[in-house]
């Protein structure tokens, strides 16, 4: 067994899950550009009960978009965001992308439409592709479509389901998946977590909804 510390817990995998797995190093990396930026890149913290920062409880599918752009900065660059180590800033990222790309008021819901716009349109990324079944995309398609090359997905997942408590859907960003695990970012405390491949399965929204990015 070896021991990965990430978002200031150890997880515990077997060797054979991550060993030879390209999607493996995207992981580990968004966990990288995580830690750097001190879990700024959340819906929540202390003393967001009240005041502006209120408006970023509602930013999941924002925050999971910027989360990836942090990644892809770390892991092209070899710097994370310089807009990721402030959460006024960050605050500010999302006020101003919900007003001047999305035009709608702070904290409506997001759509993966808005992400592809946000992706495509401000930030003049190569890659930000609808995934759902409509297209015939799959667990599978994810992996070998996306994942291993080098995509991030922003997956919409359905309320209620085990990876999801709350009353509406919500967005996260997964950056590895095998044939028994998912490893993702959970914009809604800023951590990278692990699950099954069943449970992610069970609480994927069943239209397999979700967009897939890279710059």
């Amino acid at each position: 067994m070896k021991k990965v510390l990430l978002s200031g817990f150890i997880l515990i995998f077997s060797t054979s899950v991550f060993a030879g797995n390209m999607n493996s190093k995207m992981f580990n990396i968004f966990g990288s550009s995580v830690s750097k930026a001190n879990h700024n890149l959340t819906q929540t913290y202390i003393g967001q009960s009240t005041g502006s920062l209120q408006k970023l409880r509602n930013s999941c599918g924002t925050m999971a978009t910027l989360a990836a752009h942090n990644y892809f900065n770390l892991n092209n660059y070899g710097e994370v965001d310089e807009f990721a180590k402030d959460k006024s800033v960050i605050e500010g990222k999302i006020v101003d992308i919900f007003l001047n790309t999305y035009y709608r008021e702070v904290g409506d819901i997001q759509s993966g439409s808005d992400i592809k716009n946000l992706v495509l349109n401000r930030w003049g990324w190569g890659t930000a592709k609808i995934r759902s079944t409509t297209y015939d995309y799959d667990y599978n398609t994810m992996i070998e479509s996306d994942l291993k090359n080098g995509r991030i997905v922003i997956v919409l997942l359905k309320n209620g389901s085990a990876l999801n408590k709350a009353s509406i859907d919500h967005f996260i960003a997964v950056s590895y998946a095998s044939d028994s695990q998912v490893g993702y970012f959970d914009p809604w405390d800023g951590n990278m977590k692990v699950t099954t491949k069943q449970q992610f399965l069970n609480s994927w929204v069943a239209t397999n909804y979700g967009v897939a990015i890279a710059p």
